[in-house]
């Protein structure tokens, strides 16, 4: 069980991540609070940012987020959450990961990685 999960995060990995060469800046943290909304709305909180990320959307196209790719960040994140691993997310917007984009016109956020 151990092998598919890890097999299930590198996958997911090489799907959400996107080089870190166009990000304006990388945020770093465990996930400590992970929500889905009945519009599809996925937020989270990380110790350090801001109280909640609204990162994407399950149904609609949020921020730099279609769908799909929502739909593997979640599970990207969601993995992360219950390992107690750490975070790295990707943002290519003008705050800080102190205080990052939050609200309902989507996040800067693209990338979401597990760390080793």
């Amino acid at each position: 069980m151990k092998a598919h999960l890890a097999l299930a995060v590198v996958f997911l990995m090489v799907l959400v991540t996107i080089p870190a060469s166009a990000s304006t800046y990388w945020c770093t943290g465990t996930v400590t609070n992970l929500n889905t909304y009945s519009d599809g709305t996925i937020t989270l909180s990380v110790p350090g940012q801001s109280p909640q990320i609204y990162l994407c959307n399950l149904t609609s196209n949020f921020g730099n987020w279609t769908p799909n790719g929502c739909k593997a960040a979640y599970a990207l994140l969601l993995s992360a959450k219950l390992s107690g691993l750490q975070v790295e997310m990707g943002f290519n917007d003008t705050f800080t990961c102190s205080n990052p984009e939050v609200g309902a016109q989507g996040t800067g956020a693209y990338s979401v990685t597990i760390l080793p």
